[in-house]
């Protein structure tokens, strides 16, 4: 379960991977929700695919890198 809630916290975790345009600028496409435990080998593979056909309006060029992130929020009142 990815928005867990443990003592009143949430925690998050979003799947953050970096691309270069084919204009030489970065950018980031963020999922949320990923699985716990996704492996590099499963991200690099989701995203040779998404340079390979192309489906945003921005080219992509290569992989500039991915990330898990993982966040707390404590709400307090």
């Amino acid at each position: 379960m990815m928005n867990q809630a443990v003592n009143g916290d949430t925690k998050k975790r979003v799947l953050r991977m970096r691309f270069v345009t084919d204009e030489g600028k970065k950018t980031n496409i963020s999922l949320s929700e990923c699985k716990e435990g996704v492996t590099a080998e499963e991200v690099g593979a989701a995203m040779d695919k998404m340079l390979a056909n192309q489906v945003f309006i921005f080219g992509l060029d290569e992989k500039g890198g991915a990330a898990v992130v993982e966040t707390t929020v404590t709400e307090l009142f």
